[in-house]
């Protein structure tokens, strides 16, 4: 895993890694989501503020 962040409400996580996915976890642990749109590993996430948007930095340049 290279790239993770918590929303500002800290009901979120969001991690990313050399599987080249985004997966989206609540606090507890309890798995949401997986977004799985870039070629490449993915470096980096952030998310915004209010907590409800994320963004992601991959390999592929998206």
């Amino acid at each position: 895993m290279f790239g993770v962040d918590c929303s500002d409400p800290g009901e979120f996580i969001a991690t990313g890694g050399n599987d080249n996915a985004v997966k989206i976890w609540q606090t507890d642990g309890t798995f949401l989501k997986t977004l799985s749109k870039h070629n490449g590993l993915v470096r980096d996430i952030a998310f915004r503020s209010e907590g409800l948007m994320a963004a992601s930095a991959s390999d592929d340049g998206w």
